[in-house]
């Protein structure tokens, strides 16, 4: 069993929030992210979450 899609460009704030507490709630269920497609996507996760540290730590920050 898995937590859908999570995709930071893809996904509401809410949304990852959300996603996050289900994982907290069903730790041994997967979840399924994309990381890092590409430069570009990299540098517009950056612009859509400037207070995070990198692409990562938006999934890890908030799922």
């Amino acid at each position: 069993m898995k937590i859908g899609t999570i995709k930071a460009v893809c996904n509401t704030p809410a949304q990852l929030q959300l996603a996050g507490q289900l994982k907290a709630q069903y730790p041994d269920v997967y979840v399924h992210t994309h990381l890092s497609e590409n430069k570009d996507e990299i540098a517009w996760v950056k612009s859509l979450f400037p207070e995070r540290e990198g692409y990562f730590d938006v999934h890890t920050q908030t799922t």
